[in-house]
């Protein structure tokens, strides 16, 4: 097993192809993040363009966790970052533990 810590997993995104990667070492509330991430691909699913599952997303983990700096601040930098550098596709990971991750991936249409 390669121990890479956070180098190693930006390097094993680019190498299957990521094109655009963010990551964050700010402490961030894992179940606030895994309700909104779950709730935007509830959305998704259910045929949402992007921005607007996002939007739904945001709107109803906010009833939950009223303070956005315990879940958006990984979306929110994939957007800017994405509109940034013209970039069509991103995609944000979380380790949330005990083997177990989630992944978000967003495409501007």
């Amino acid at each position: 097993m390669f121990e890479g810590g956070t180098f190693g997993l930006v390097r094993a995104w680019y190498h299957v192809g990521a094109s655009q990667i963010v990551m964050s070492l700010w402490n961030i509330d894992d179940n606030a993040t895994k309700d909104l991430m779950l709730e935007f691909m509830r959305h998704v699913k259910a045929g949402a363009v992007t921005e607007f599952a996002q939007r739904e997303a945001m709107l109803a983990t906010r009833q939950k966790y009223t303070d956005p700096v315990l879940w958006a601040v990984l979306t929110t930098r994939l957007l800017h970052a994405m509109r940034r550098d013209g970039v069509r596709r991103g995609m944000v990971t979380l380790c949330i533990g005990g083997g177990q991750g989630i992944a978000l991936a967003l495409e501007a249409v």
